[in-house]
């Protein structure tokens, strides 16, 4: 009843920084990160104000449960802890790391595919990835880290525009001398691309750890945005969003 209460204030308390902003935005014509900034403290954990505080609370509290209901139930064949029986079927944990094996297989394929095989694109098994889990920067990510070496490689955009035979399959030029993309060459390749991340996604939430589950996988996010590492509210491509799957990481 008390976590209950306390995530009714939350969203209560949300919904009025929203209108905040929203307000903010139609009188000064700023945009939306700018509208954020000065109402930016009462989400930082570090200024001890009550959104964070009372998420951190609801958090501990949501946490505490009963024997009865902290449990796992499930029905083992044998004592040897690999396998369990779902509704009459046996699930072994050595398929499913075949499963994970096939899954890498195919998507390293893919991958190769997608980007063409050039070496530009290719990353050594040893290479070192660099990333600064604790930098709040806004827009920051591994994926934008200068430090990684494909930050000082062409693009892959680069290199179809610049490969006769690949701008050839994916675009033209106009007589006006703009280029003009093939339509159906460009959505045959994006969705082989959703294919491949759909694919990323099942294998990433299959082996992510206990527990296995797609709201651990959602409340990662793969860049900074402005709010403080508090994620139920922020503000995603210039829009103020709200979560509803708890706290991010």
């Amino acid at each position: 009843m008390i976590t209950h209460t306390i995530a009714a204030l939350l969203f209560t308390g949300r919904l009025v920084f929203a209108s905040v902003i929203n307000e903010t935005l139609q009188r000064t014509g700023c945009n939306a990160t700018e509208a954020f900034e000065p109402i930016e403290k009462y989400f930082n954990e570090r200024t001890e104000s009550i959104l964070p505080t009372l998420y951190l609370l609801k958090r501990g509290l949501a946490s505490l449960h009963t024997a009865a209901e902290s449990s796992f139930h499930f029905n083992a064949p044998d004592l040897s802890g690999k396998s369990a029986i779902f509704e009459g079927k046996e699930l072994s944990l050595d398929d499913i790391g075949e499963l994970h094996r096939q899954f890498i297989a195919e998507i390293t394929q893919t991958v190769n595919d997608l980007t063409f095989h050039h070496p530009d694109f290719a990353l050594a098994e040893t290479e070192l990835i660099h990333d600064e889990p604790r930098e709040t920067k806004a827009g920051y990510s591994f994926v934008t880290d200068q430090r990684n070496s494909w930050n000082h490689r062409p693009s892959l955009l680069q290199h179809i525009l610049q490969t006769p035979s690949l701008f050839q399959k994916y675009a033209y030029i106009m007589p006006d001398g703009l280029i003009s993309w093939i339509s159906t060459s460009i959505a045959d390749y994006v969705q082989e691309v959703y294919d491949v991340q759909m694919k990323i996604v099942c294998t990433v939430i299959l082996s992510y750890g206990e527990p296995a589950r797609g709201t651990e996988l959602a409340s990662h996010l793969l860049s900074n945005v402005p709010g403080g590492s508090i994620r139920n509210f922020f503000v995603l491509f210039n829009m103020p969003v709200l979560r509803a799957s708890g706290l991010g990481g």
